[in-house]
């Protein structure tokens, strides 16, 4: 009986130990996760930069060709 009660204790202590072990890798995949998060979440937002830094440089294009066109004009008359 004293035997059982001692394999018991050990079989109790070794899985503390185990389950420490878990919630250690527990906490260290949530917290890889949650860079995991910010990081996606500033490539969204440097995505969107990009996309409107280069809907601002076609308009700039645009308005350079046109004016472009208006100097030619002048210069022509």
């Amino acid at each position: 009986m004293k035997q059982e009660l001692l394999e018991k204790e050990h079989e109790i202590g070794s899985l503390s130990h185990r389950l420490g072990k878990v919630e250690a890798e527990l906490a260290e995949a949530e917290g890889k996760l949650g860079e995991a998060k910010v990081a996606r979440e500033e490539g969204d937002a440097s995505k969107q930069t990009n996309e409107n830094l280069t809907r601002k440089i076609q308009l700039l294009e645009e308005e350079l060709d046109t004016a472009e066109k208006n100097v030619k004009e002048t210069v022509e008359k």
